[in-house]
């Protein structure tokens, strides 16, 4: 491996996670296919297009589920 040069090297922390892609999409990936089981594709896209507009947030004219 690369890293034999180097004896005072940690391989392990010199890989940190991608927060953006591995946590937070990861998260949301997550919850949004367990509300998607609990209540089913179309229920879910009903409630979210009945929120309220609001800064920051995009109404997608597919659904949620589409994303």
């Amino acid at each position: 491996p690369f890293w034999e040069g180097f004896p005072y090297a940690d391989i392990h922390q010199s890989m940190t996670p991608d927060v953006l892609h591995q946590l937070y999409q990861g998260m949301f990936k997550h919850l949004v296919s367990w509300c998607q089981l609990a209540l089913g594709k179309d229920e879910l896209d009903q409630h979210i297009c009945r929120l309220p507009p609001a800064y920051g947030t995009h109404h997608f004219k597919n659904g949620i589920s589409a994303l």
